[in-house]
């Protein structure tokens, strides 16, 4: 009897997780020009893609599947949390000593979308590889603050900048997919005796530049039983 084709649905997600906060000191100048600045930098964000899609067999099956064509919806949603804070210790030549700090932050969510194209490519020997992309580069305006803070530590005050805080607000253009932190291709194994009709498995990778953790889940379903590719 011969095998018919059948079809695929189901979703690939991608979570991206950040959370870093990092402190460091450097030294310039010399003598009472000699200034001290502190960096703080936090980044903390939440992104999830996914992709719902679905597929056809190849219309000949006399040698199994090969390989599906994957199409679909993208979705996007984030948020984000990025803080950098420089704060300087410095003198002046008039004796003055002071806290300079200027310090700049974004937070705020996002939501993008877009179409999906995607593969999954079979072997005989049960093993299998999904690859997905697509959904809209675009960005979304989210907003960000910007500030100098002055705070005076020793001297009178027509020898030193005027304490206080000013503060400039705006928007910033934001927006990332996880997938593309992710690895390009997606790796899973079936029985070759037994392959079954669903496609399950998850996969996590270390980012860096900056930092961070992708997972990638997937489940995708076939409306019978999964034939694999053979002589």
């Amino acid at each position: 009897m011969p095998v018919v084709p059948g079809g695929w649905s189901g979703t690939i997600t991608f979570h991206l997780d950040r959370d870093i906060d990092t402190t460091e000191s450097s030294t310039s100048g010399e003598g009472i020009y000699q200034s001290t600045t502190t960096v703080h930098f936090e980044l903390q964000t939440d992104v999830t893609d996914t992709f719902t899609v679905t597929g056809s067999d190849p219309e000949d099956l006399q040698f199994g599947i090969g390989s599906v064509d994957l199409t679909g919806q993208a979705a996007n949603t984030g948020t984000t949390l990025e803080r950098s804070v420089y704060v300087s210790d410095k003198r002046n030549a008039l004796g003055c000593h002071y806290l300079d700090e200027t310090g700049s932050e974004i937070d705020g969510s996002w939501t993008l979308g877009g179409q999906a194209q995607g593969e999954i490519h079979f072997n005989d020997d049960g093993t299998y590889y999904i690859s997905i992309f697509g959904g809209d580069p675009g960005e979304e305006e989210i907003p960000k603050l910007m500030w100098i803070t002055y705070t005076i530590l020793e001297g009178a005050a027509n020898d030193c900048p005027t304490p206080g805080r000013s503060e400039v607000t705006g928007f910033g253009q934001y927006g990332e997919w996880a997938y593309s932190y992710s690895p390009g291709i997606l790796e899973g194994t079936l029985d070759p005796a037994n392959p079954g009709f669903v496609l399950d498995g998850s996969t996590s990778v270390e980012t860096s530049s900056p930092e961070g953790t992708v997972t990638a889940t997937w489940h995708l379903v076939h409306d019978g039983p999964i034939v694999l590719p053979h002589e």
